[in-house]
């Protein structure tokens, strides 16, 4: 210690001079480095190309032989010159579409229209269309009817054609100037005036009117997509399927999501029904090449399974992690022309509700559908003797997708009473 008191300065600055020279050592070092630097040692290495180079002249994007491979007929595509169109473009090629009533895929129009009109723009080396029907599935195709004019006409007895005869105009207090009145709705039931006169009842009691199934049309026939997701499933570290918990999220109809734990033999109320998970089959697979901090990423595949608790047995739906939930069997769609964007969707055997405090109402159950015919049977939910399908005027409810009323004795629902234009649309403030 006396020795480290008396030289402590000396010390001091030989640490000093010792690291001076470590720091000069490393300073030659670098500028030694620097030298050494090319122009080849800065240049970035080049990576492997992480698609493979395609041959734009090969037959993947040879679009013409494409679209013939579909079996579908498309019309040539030719320069269009600009007509009297607002939104106008030579890139977009309009083709007349409808969809198949039977596999719903979108086809062209002509196909609707018989063999001998679609066949004129078959390609060579495509086959023969047969008559009125889908090229994807064979299905039955129905040739659409002809635009029809208004059938309404000027005459003697109706001064101003909007199929009311002045005498029943003026018996229940219309305008006989007024060619629009007709198909509009004044006591509000969801039936027009016309119609109203033509089966009979008072077009301004809302109490006298037509059967409320009238107004009914078979929109479509389809599975519709359930308000629920199967989200995870947690096995809890253990094999016991009893001991598992099954996330679910659910939707009310304001949008809202809501999440629930159920576990094997749960009862949800799902689609207006009570179903039992019955089964689970727990899928966990591993993602190739992706890693999380190390460890491997793993995509859930398991699935639920679910039977209604009714007794039948018969409608059984399945889940799997985080894809959409269809209906088992299709729905009827069915659309009320007498209210503006109001639609029933119902399963068989359900019942709905038609009309309201002011005009009535009536309950219906949907008894059974005919997809081949388009077709879907009401019933009287309230009979339980005689034949259930008639309504009080032994008429059987039957659905289809014309519906009872004609397409030009429907309501019209953007026609207003002042302010008129020449077609008939209402310029003013809706009457609903």
């Amino acid at each position: 210690m006396e020795f480290l008191k008396r030289h402590y300065e000396k010390l001091i600055l030989l640490f000093l001079l010792v690291a001076f020279i470590i720091s000069m050592i490393h300073v030659l070092r670098i500028i030694q480095q620097t030298r050494e630097v090319t122009e080849e040692s800065l240049q970035i290495p080049s990576r492997k190309a992480d698609y493979e180079p395609q041959d734009p002249k090969a037959a993947d994007f040879d679009v013409a032989a494409r679209f013939q491979k579909t079996g579908l007929t498309w019309r040539p595509s030719v320069a269009r010159e600009k007509g009297n169109e607002e939104h106008f473009s030579d890139l977009v090629i309009p083709f007349a579409m409808a969809r198949c009533p039977h596999c719903s895929k979108i086809i062209p129009r002509s196909y609707f229209q018989g063999g001998p009109e679609a066949n004129k723009e078959r390609k060579e080396g495509q086959k023969e269309i047969p008559p009125g029907k889908c090229p994807l599935c064979d299905g039955e195709l129905i040739q659409p009817p002809e635009k029809k004019g208004p059938i309404w006409k000027v005459t003697a007895e109706d001064a101003d054609g909007d199929g009311m005869s002045d005498v029943d105009e003026g018996k229940y207090g219309f305008d006989k100037t007024n060619p629009h009145d007709g198909c509009m709705d004044k006591d509000g039931d969801g039936f027009s005036n016309v119609y109203e006169i033509k089966m009979g009842t008072n077009p301004t009691d809302p109490r006298s009117r037509p059967p409320l199934w009238y107004r009914l049309k078979l929109s479509a026939l389809r599975r519709v997509e359930l308000p629920i997701t199967f989200r995870a499933l947690n096995a809890n570290n253990s094999d016991d399927k009893q001991k598992w918990d099954i996330q679910l999220n659910t939707k009310d109809d304001r949008g809202r999501e809501r999440t629930q734990i159920e576990m094997l033999g749960s009862i949800i109320t799902l689609d207006k029904k009570e179903y039992k998970i019955y089964d689970i089959l727990r899928k966990q697979t591993e993602i190739p090449g992706q890693t999380k901090d190390g460890t491997k990423l793993i995509k859930d595949e398991s699935v639920i399974y679910l039977e209604q608790c009714d007794g039948n047995g018969k409608d059984k739906l399945e889940m799997q992690v985080g894809q959409k939930v269809y209906s088992s069997n299709p729905k009827a769609i069915l659309i009320d022309t007498g209210m503006k964007d109001k639609v029933y969707i119902c399963d068989i055997r359900e019942v709905f509700t038609m009309g309201s405090r002011a005009i009535g109402t009536t309950r219906y159950r949907l008894k059974s559908i005919d997809p081949k015919k388009m077709t879907a049977q009401l019933e009287d939910p309230t009979k339980f003797e005689g034949d259930t399908t008639l309504d009080p005027a032994g008429t059987s409810m039957l659905v289809t997708k014309d519906g009872q009323i004609p397409e030009e004795m429907l309501v019209r629902h953007d026609v207003v009473e002042p302010g008129m234009d020449e077609f008939g649309i209402g310029v003013g403030r809706s009457r609903r």
